[in-house]
């Protein structure tokens, strides 16, 4: 893809953080304090308030460089932990001062834009944990495009696998299919960074042999118990 591709899409991706970001903020302005404290089942360790904690913290870090150790345990704790007293309000109000800073990095690359699927994900989190459904198809859809075209691109694929999404055909990697998969894109998406256990994926409606591609699927490791959203 030359530049004016690389660029429309990073456009693309500071557009889907920002409406993710307004969402967000507008479910979180509405929430009580019963709400808030609910645990948040995609994230078992973290109630609806540490993920706002969390997807604020992620835009400060990135905009302030502090991306040591990212995206593991410690990294995200600490985001965590220095805003646990903090109100909804102040929360909000700490993102908008990084809002503008967080979307120009995403605008300027690079290829991977972990900042976009991190807030559609959490997004995903958070409607799940308040049994509001899931994000729109226009925040998830092309991230699970960009996340494909990466996996699309690993050396060690076993071979191309072909995905059926929503009556959409889509050939991931080069050659002869070994395998065709028929399954919801929110339920691809959301299993790629974690979200569904092995034995979920495993129940996919697959054609030919599931099992190579069980573990180059999900960029962070499958969850142990099954997570059934709607």
């Amino acid at each position: 893809m030359g530049e004016n591709g690389n660029r429309k899409e990073h456009v693309l991706y500071e557009s889907i953080y920002r409406q993710a970001r307004e969402r967000v903020t507008e479910i979180a302005a509405g929430l009580d304090e019963r709400e808030l404290g609910l645990t948040v089942a995609a994230c078992p360790e973290w109630t609806v308030r540490d993920v706002l904690a969390h997807v604020v913290g992620v835009a400060a870090d990135v905009v302030n460089g502090e991306m040591a150790g990212r995206p593991g345990p410690e990294w995200t704790a600490r985001q965590v932990a220095q805003r646990r007293d903090r109100t909804v309000a102040e929360l909000v109000a700490e993102w908008d001062r990084y809002a503008e800073g967080a979307e120009a990095v995403l605008a300027a690359g690079p290829p991977l834009p972990l900042l976009a699927h991190d807030l559609v994900q959490h997004e995903g989190d958070l409607l799940g944990a308040l049994g509001r459904g899931r994000p729109p198809r226009t925040a998830w859809e092309p991230m699970l495009d960009n996340v494909l075209t990466g996996l699309g691109k690993r050396p060690d694929l076993p071979g191309a696998l072909t995905v059926l999404l929503d009556g959409r055909r889509r050939q991931v990697g080069d050659g002869v299919p070994l395998a065709e998969l028929d399954v919801d894109g929110y339920d691809l998406y959301r299993a790629v960074f974690g979200r569904r256990s092995r034995a979920q994926m495993a129940g996919w409606a697959w054609l030919g042999e599931a099992g190579p591609f069980l573990d180059l699927i999900a960029v962070f490791p499958p969850r142990a118990d099954d997570l059934v959203e709607a």
